[in-house]
């Protein structure tokens, strides 16, 4: 199986067990492992037989900016989750 990493994607989020954190928001970093076979997408120089980690790191940033969370751990099942449903070929 084979690595996409996302590393320290700076993303603003409402997430936080204080009201403070829930209105004023903060900036996370989020780190993301993506496990995706890309053998065929590197004998085919395909885009579609891969995961585009563009479109992955708005992903998130649209689901960090949109969901609140009190713990970051929440936030990352969910976030995983919605990975996993949204991006067909990851595994």
């Amino acid at each position: 199986m084979d690595k996409i990493q996302i590393r320290n994607l700076e993303v603003f989020g409402h997430h936080g067990v204080f009201p403070e954190e829930n209105k004023l928001g903060q900036k996370f970093l989020v780190n993301a492992v993506l496990f995706v076979n890309l053998h065929e997408a590197g004998l085919e120089d395909d885009l579609q037989k891969s995961v585009d980690y563009g479109e992955v790191c708005h992903y998130i940033t649209g689901f960090m900016r949109d969901q609140t969370y009190k713990l970051i751990e929440s936030a990352a099942e969910r976030l995983a989750e919605k990975l996993l449903d949204h991006f067909e070929r990851l595994e």
